[in-house]
């Protein structure tokens, strides 16, 4: 199959694109055909090799993906080939207290599927090999693109504004770097639930993108003084 891979780390020159052999599943896991992958900064940093971070070489990277099964492991009981899914990546051991209270991520065996696994792991391939435990079906009403993108960002947007901060209809939340991953799931959720995001970004392009997903409050951090425009959009208020 076809591959991005770095077998050594540094800029984006290491990358290739290379034929690598197929992945071989257990039997607690599944094949799927990737159609879509995201490209996350923890791409950038196992890439790069930072220091105490242990990447497994030759490595393929994508922790955001999605796809469609297409063959599943002899214990693998819920799911069939011909399933769209798309990948959480979070794994953990899914017997501790932490995993058992639905707070894996502080699991001590917790690692992120494409960045902390391997070697030639991860989504940007042709095939990936994932436990089961780690698809989800894809909601019918989203493409490939959509699916992919919402495994880690969205969920790591959420556990910020809903399962931590408590959102509620009516607050004031500033969004900073509104226009990327996590702020642009951020912008979404707060609509969801009624509030009001105030978007912060770089560029006005940015946001107009954020005004798509519904921002109606954007500030231009390098053209307008962001605290003296929240004091404005608030009333002198503040953000919550």
């Amino acid at each position: 199959m076809k591959a991005v891979v770095f077998e050594e780390h540094g800029g984006v020159d290491v990358l290739q694109y290379k034929n690598v052999a197929e992945p071989k599943i257990g039997p607690n896991d599944v094949l799927i055909k990737v159609q879509a992958a995201g490209c996350n900064y923890n791409d950038i940093w196992a890439r790069r090799g930072l220091p105490g971070l242990r990447v497994s070489l030759p490595h393929i990277s994508g922790s955001d993906a999605a796809g469609e099964v297409v063959e599943v492991g002899s214990e693998v009981a819920d799911i069939k080939s011909g399933d769209e899914v798309l990948v959480y990546p979070g794994l953990s051991c899914r017997t501790c207290q932490f995993c058992a209270n639905g707070q894996d991520t502080f699991c001590r065996q917790y690692k992120i599927w494409g960045f902390q696994t391997g070697p030639l792991d991860g989504g940007h391939a042709e095939f990936a090999k994932v436990p089961a435990f780690n698809v989800i079906p894809k909601p019918k009403g989203l493409g490939w693109v959509e699916a992919a993108s919402l495994a880690l960002v969205l969920l790591t947007s959420w556990r910020m504004l809903v399962g931590r901060a408590r959102i509620q209809a009516g607050d004031f939340v500033l969004v900073w770097g509104a226009a990327g991953g996590l702020g642009s799931m951020a912008v979404q959720i707060c609509r969801v639930f009624g509030a009001q995001p105030i978007a912060v970004a770089s560029s006005d392009e940015k946001l107009e993108f954020c005004r798509t997903l519904g921002a109606e409050h954007l500030i231009n951090r390098k053209k307008q003084d962001v605290l003296k425009k929240v004091r404005e959009i608030t009333d002198r208020r503040g953000v919550d």
